[in-house]
């Protein structure tokens, strides 16, 4: 079996996921979709996953 590895550029990315986020351990973000920033523009200014958005519970 071959083991495939793929290596992508950020343009190249955007074009086949415009809608990803790249998050780290300390859930900060670290990059995101050109279609993602165009409905969030204020992720440019947050830096944390949790500060950008809400968590639910949604068990009972």
């Amino acid at each position: 079996m071959q083991d495939f590895q793929f290596n992508f550029n950020v343009t190249s990315f955007n074009s086949i996921f415009p809608f990803y986020i790249l998050i780290d351990k300390k859930l900060e973000i670290k990059s995101f979709g050109k279609s993602l920033q165009k409905i969030l523009p204020s992720l440019d200014k947050t830096p944390n996953f949790k500060e950008a958005f809400q968590f639910k519970d949604h068990t009972y």
